[in-house]
């Protein structure tokens, strides 16, 4: 596997803990976000992740209105 980018915990200004970095894919950079998934049912996705061009960051406003209800995520729940 060949590493691509690091990402660090980070704490909205409501108080939830999420992981955020950059990346570069094809040349362009993107922001990403990695949110615990709030499961309605079983067979949901655990994490979401979130991509934005780097020249168009989300705030937090725009993501919640996006993704909702959040959960904080823990260190010890992440896989890599």
């Amino acid at each position: 596997m060949k590493e691509k980018t690091g990402l660090w915990k980070t704490e909205s200004k409501k108080g939830t803990n999420y992981y955020s970095g950059k990346i570069k894919i094809n040349g362009k950079e993107y922001y990403i976000s990695i949110f615990k998934n709030e499961k309605k049912k079983d067979n949901s996705p655990d994490l979401m992740l979130y991509m934005n061009e780097k020249e168009k960051k989300l705030t937090n406003e725009q993501i919640y209105a996006d993704f909702g209800n959040l959960t904080e995520i823990d260190d010890s729940e992440i896989a890599f």
